[in-house]
């Protein structure tokens, strides 16, 4: 297969400036202004609700991301970071609220360490879609679309067990 089916910047014919921006500005500068809205979301409805619409969100957007209808350009790519940025920003303020709520003062502390580490290994494991794309020959595109499943996945999970 040629290069352009498993690297993402050469499938989609970006430069490096603007390769950059998508893993850069593209998202965190949405993610940022969203947090302060997600945050007051988390404060004024169902936390329960506000982290699904995340999680499904997200997981949606990144199913996008494999569609080549959708996905065509920097263009596309902006629009696409900048939607994942929104529905990721929804994540952490519902959850810490949910955290404080749901564990007693003594465990809040180790409750939103084993939360907080959960962000680091989501970026050990964003490697491992290195060699999903690769060695397993799925290319970015297929990543992408493994990824969004296991995200419905959790999304799934999270609906039937969380109690808010």
């Amino acid at each position: 297969a040629p290069a352009a089916f498993y690297n993402q910047r050469l499938g989609l014919g970006l430069d490096s400036a603007q390769y950059g921006f998508l893993s850069g500005l593209g998202f965190t500068w949405l993610f940022s202004l969203c947090g302060l809205i997600a945050g007051r979301l988390a404060d004024t409805s169902p936390r329960k609700a506000v982290l699904l619409i995340g999680l499904f969100g997200w997981s949606a957007v990144t199913a996008l991301c494999s569609c080549p209808q959708v996905l065509t350009g920097f263009t596309g790519a902006v629009a696409l970071r900048a939607c994942l940025g929104l529905t990721q920003a929804l994540s952490a303020p519902a959850c810490y609220s949910l955290i404080a709520q749901i564990f007693p003062l003594n465990l809040r502390g180790k409750a939103n360490a084993v939360y907080s580490s959960a962000v680091y290994l989501g970026g050990g494991l964003a490697s491992f879609s290195q060699l999903m794309s690769t060695n397993w020959g799925l290319g970015w595109r297929g990543t992408h679309l493994v990824v969004a499943g296991f995200g419905f996945g959790v999304a799934l999970m999270t609906s039937l067990v969380l109690k808010e």
